[in-house]
């Protein structure tokens, strides 16, 4: 079997039961056909297993490189938090004084950074999705791509800015406001 887009590879099956006397056969064919070259053969099954390796190492970089982006994205997070506690104490102190309970306190300040969040999720998607398809399709049999992948990346990112903006304005929700309104 040749293929259309290489003449110069050709595809041949071999009996399992007797791989060495099939490519002993090819071998003889092939030196009284072409004497004058060695004959280059490959099994298909390798062929599989360095495209699978390739894929692996790609997989495995862009889940490193994901898993560092991630990171960062976390630590800013948690810095921007800690920055506007820190520029809303006396608010957060005022507030406390005014009767607001520290659950409220805390919902108010999260709102400011999970509105975003969602934002930019949403406007992510669809370069993410023409990323997936894109990357899918390289593949005989691709797979349909649901929105549940899109979602799951959702809550997962919202899990991460709640925890980390959530610790950080509950920490600062506790304590009494006399300490905040004494520095005034």
């Amino acid at each position: 079997y040749t293929l259309a887009s290489d003449p110069t590879f050709h595809v041949v099956r071999i009996a399992e039961t007797d791989v060495a006397g099939g490519v002993a056969d090819i071998d003889a064919l092939w030196k009284r056909l072409v004497p004058t070259m060695a004959p280059n053969r490959r099994f298909v099954d390798q062929f599989f297993e360095d495209s699978f390796e390739l894929y692996l190492a790609m997989s495995t970089s862009f889940t490193w490189l994901a898993a560092f982006t991630l990171a960062i994205a976390t630590m800013g997070l948690f810095a921007m938090a800690l920055f506007v506690v820190a520029r809303r104490a006396r608010e957060i102190a005022v507030r406390k004084v005014l009767g607001a309970r520290t659950q409220s306190i805390v919902s108010l300040l999260l709102r400011g950074f999970v509105l975003p969040v969602l934002l930019a999720s949403v406007l992510a998607w669809p370069v993410a999705y023409l990323a997936a398809r894109a990357y899918l399709t390289q593949f005989v049999d691709p797979i349909d791509l649901t929105a549940w992948p899109f979602v799951a990346c959702l809550l997962f990112t919202l899990a991460i800015a709640v925890l980390a903006v959530g610790g950080q304005t509950w920490r600062a929700a506790r304590p009494p406001p006399a300490g905040a309104l004494r520095t005034e």
